[in-house]
């Protein structure tokens, strides 16, 4: 933080698998070996990013699935509101689609601000899919 206690810019980096523990620990599923076993593969395998405190500890990250969606976006409640999902979203969709993959998430319907935020990066919905619990977000590439 500043003196005037605003947030600033932290580079964007790549999570490691040592970081696995606390992006298990912030998952609504997290907290078994199984799950702390994918976000291990995952982290190992696929493009994610995250941004890091002074001390290199993540405060904010973005992973990818197995499915190439972009999902296991958190950042710490301290860190909120200062754009790093943004920057990390932006980051994650240039990786994944200079390399041929394809990008998409889901988002659920009922957390408006997060679909606003991925409209704004040029996510739409997928037709047909408005009666479920979940939105599909898709994207053509970048």
């Amino acid at each position: 933080m500043d003196s005037q206690g605003k947030l600033l810019a932290l580079p964007v980096s790549i999570l490691e698998e040592s970081h696995a523990d606390i992006v298990d620990a912030h998952l609504p599923y997290g907290g078994s070996q199984e799950s702390l076993n994918h976000v291990r593969a995952c982290i190992r395998h696929l493009p994610n990013h995250c941004v890091r405190d002074g001390n290199g500890q993540p405060v904010s990250w973005m992973l990818s699935d197995e499915l190439c969606e972009l999902r296991m976006a958190y950042t710490l409640p301290e860190y909120r509101r200062a754009g790093h999902l943004l920057a990390l979203s932006v980051a994650q969709i240039c990786r994944m689609s200079s390399a041929g993959l394809p990008v998409y998430c889901h988002v659920n319907q009922q957390n408006q601000a997060t679909i606003n935020a991925v409209t704004s990066l040029g996510f739409s919905s997928c037709p047909g899919m408005e009666n479920i619990s979940v939105l599909l977000i898709c994207r053509d590439r970048v």
